[in-house]
């Protein structure tokens, strides 16, 4: 009896599963069932990148990785008629020792804070006629920047409601026969056309609204949308979005930093590398070297942020694209980070 009691409860859990896994990640996007026949595609270009391909979907992540994170897609809605308020006229109930991206284009001075963009996750925003995507997930604290051009169209995003390795996966919308997910971590195409693609970094800063202010005192805080402002009085993970103990499983653990430690990560030629933000800014500044590339990371004071240079033969100094993120999320996707402390 005690036997028949567990067969049928390994059995309610096999046929759960199945069931969760059709209700939210194949039939939302059409995904094949994981074990379905794999394919290797490689693709005539000049890196002839490789890719996976189950039941015509093509996919460099394995498909049982992709999880849901709770809410349907769209069920955590983007902002996509962003309402901005000048820094003086920012409402009482905005922290100002809060966290955010500050966003500098052109004469453009934005700042979006998490406090926000918490119950958002993505902002389709517009700069000088140009599509800008602005997005956070605050489970892993990368607040990244793109060029919204998939295939040589600006288009617009939203929240699938899905994650890998507990990071938001991104839809683009294109279509309902032409949407792909994106991993918001490496702004990559993992699932369905446009997989290997990459969105282009728009450079920002994570600051507070406090240092915002005072290096943009004409600049706008994003605070609603549709004309009007939002009321975002409650900050959900206990309203403290610095610490956030990991909830989804990751592929990869590393206990070099805590995992809520506060990185920002580079890219150069296929190599990566992880700064820990504290580390630099008790120093005020890094001269490093990352394989053939000389780096200056440097705390500066004006903006409240760490920026990552690279220094070129002459001396000369280009900021580098670089993606924020609590250690855990960054080291999960690139194991084979080298890492400054």
């Amino acid at each position: 009896m005690k036997y028949a009691i567990i067969y049928i409860l390994v059995g309610m859990i096999i046929v759960g599963s199945i069931l969760y896994y059709q209700r939210f990640v194949r039939n939302a996007y059409e995904l094949p069932v994981p074990g379905s026949d794999v394919n290797v595609v490689v693709l005539e270009n000049d890196s002839m990148d490789t890719f996976l391909e189950t039941d015509g979907v093509r996919h460099s992540i394995p498909l049982e990785e992709i999880l849901s994170g709770g809410p349907p897609k769209d069920g955590i809605p983007s902002i996509d008629d962003p309402y901005f308020v000048p820094v003086a006229q920012v409402p009482v109930w905005l922290d100002s020792a809060g966290e955010g991206i500050s966003l500098i284009i052109d004469d453009v001075e934005r700042f979006y804070p998490f406090q926000v963009l918490v119950q958002h996750e993505i902002t389709n925003d517009q700069i000088n006629g140009k599509k800008v995507l602005v997005t956070y997930c605050p489970l892993c604290k990368t607040g990244v920047v793109f060029d919204p051009t998939v295939r040589g169209v600006q288009v617009e995003f939203g929240v699938s409601g899905k994650l890998w390795n507990s990071n938001l996966l991104m839809y683009d919308r294109s279509g309902e026969d032409n949407e792909s997910l994106w991993s918001q971590i490496s702004g990559e195409g993992v699932v369905g056309p446009a997989t290997g693609e990459k969105l282009p970094i728009i450079l920002s800063d994570i600051v507070t609204l406090d240092a915002f202010a005072v290096a943009h005192p004409q600049g706008e805080v994003i605070v609603g949308e549709n004309g009007r402002e939002g009321r975002y009085t409650a900050i959900p993970y206990s309203g403290d979005l610095n610490d956030i103990d990991p909830i989804f499983p990751v592929n990869h653990k590393d206990d070099r930093l805590d995992e809520n430690a506060f990185i920002l990560g580079v890219e150069e030629n296929g190599h990566f590398k992880a700064y820990h933000v504290d580390a630099v800014e008790e120093v005020g500044e890094v001269h490093d070297t990352f394989g053939d590339a000389m780096i200056i990371a440097r705390f500066e004071e004006e903006e409240g942020a760490v920026r990552i240079y690279k220094v070129a033969t002459d001396g000369a100094q280009t900021r580098m694209q670089a993606t924020p993120s609590f250690w855990f999320s960054w080291v999960a996707v690139h194991p084979e980070t080298q890492l400054y402390k």
